[in-house]
């Protein structure tokens, strides 16, 4: 271990900056090492939560004792604090240089029909490996087919409940497409839906929606499909004006019916930090009247124009006719669904959904990874 003696009194730097096995260096803030202490005092060891409250530590703390080898950092402090942190765990949270994102994300156009994204229900109901591909898969491109689904009321609900809790709305824990005689919604006519992201009347709509087609009768009804990601990059390449209305104005969305008023603000686009695009909220059918400042009024008008402009554009859709047995995944705060309307006097069309939250979902991929990745071995 090579060792470096530091007086307390000794004037220097806040940086502690170490030099990785491959050859890469990051620096390391006094304070954030102290604050992220990984011992027992500082972590609870069961439940890995942060016991230190950092805001009282003291600001200008600073080390008076390094030790380095090639798998530790071991720091004493000036309040006489040990510190010990592993190489491999400093490295993957250095916080001096870009990070690859921890998901992967691929935006799409009409062309991703040729080769559209499928599983087998079987397989991701039986194999945590399928699943996870399954999982990483939906992530990626925002939308999945699951192929060789049962005919039963339970099967979407299974599959669902193999990522995470359920998510209830208003309409309950799950739901029927279906014509009905009284609809309080468009969904539940015959008529055609353009394509739109659901309750974005809501504070946080659903993140991950499934549609699972157990009866396919009728004529028409053919889904329709939008990357909301792959129209915003259009949008902010093209037209940046309309690109910032877009992100900053925030559209009134409500709905309604005899049990609920639901309402919200956010604007179509959401980015975020980083200016990456974050969540997409549209659907004209529940857009309230506009309340923004009357020299607004044309450009977001335009804007949203030019938003459903891209949405109607063959190039940036995809339709496809859901057939018995096949359930439709999508991330409904990023890709747009819709449908063609559909004859009801020519046959029946019923499908079953759910919800299920982003939050549920990634954190399933994570585990999956870690499991996973404990139980293969150095061969494999």
């Amino acid at each position: 271990m090579t060792e470096t003696e530091l007086p307390a009194e000794t004037d220097m730097t806040s940086i502690v900056e170490v030099v990785f096995s491959d050859g890469t260096s990051s620096a390391f803030h006094h304070l954030w090492l102290r604050s992220n202490c990984l011992c027992a005092q500082c972590l609870h060891p069961q439940t890995r939560e942060r016991t230190v409250r950092s805001h009282q530590l003291d600001p200008q703390v600073r080390p008076v004792h390094i030790g380095l080898d090639n798998h530790h950092l071991a720091i004493t402090w000036t309040d006489g604090h040990v510190s010990v942190f592993a190489l491999s765990w400093l490295q993957d949270h250095r916080y001096d240089v870009a990070r690859r994102p921890e998901f992967e994300v691929r935006s799409w156009d009409s062309t991703i029909l040729l080769q559209p994204p499928t599983v087998d229900y079987g397989q991701v109901i039986c194999d945590d490996a399928a699943l996870l591909h399954f999982a990483e898969q939906l992530w990626c491109h925002g939308v999945t087919f699951v192929r060789a689904t049962p005919s039963t009321n339970d099967a979407v609900l299974r599959l669902a409940e193999r990522v995470g809790f359920i998510r209830a709305t208003n309409f309950g824990r799950d739901f029927e497409v279906v014509a009905m005689v009284e609809p309080n919604n468009v969904a539940y006519t015959s008529l055609e839906l353009c394509v739109h992201t659901d309750a974005p009347n809501t504070e946080t709509p659903p993140g991950i929606q499934f549609l699972h087609c157990l009866v396919a009768d009728a004529p028409g009804g053919e889904s329709t499909l939008v990357d909301g990601y792959f129209v915003a990059e259009q949008i902010r390449r093209d037209d940046p004006i309309a690109f910032d209305i877009l992100t900053t104005v925030a559209i009134p969305y409500r709905f309604h019916d005899g049990r609920s008023d639901i309402r919200s603000h956010a604007p179509v686009i959401g980015c975020r930090f980083d200016g990456t695009i974050g969540d997409i909220r549209f659907h004209d059918a529940l857009m309230e009247p506009l309340d923004v400042a009357p020299e607004l009024v044309e450009a977001t008008f335009r804007a949203l124009r030019l938003f459903d402009r891209w949405c109607q554009d063959p190039a940036a859709r995809i339709e496809r006719r859901l057939e018995v047995g096949e359930i439709m995944v999508f991330h409904n705060r990023r890709v747009l669904h819709g449908r063609r309307a559909f004859d009801p006097v020519g046959g029946a069309r019923h499908l079953h959904g759910c919800y299920v939250d982003t939050d549920e979902w990634l954190s399933r991929i994570r585990v999956l990874r870690r499991t996973i990745g404990q139980q293969l071995t150095p061969e494999e």
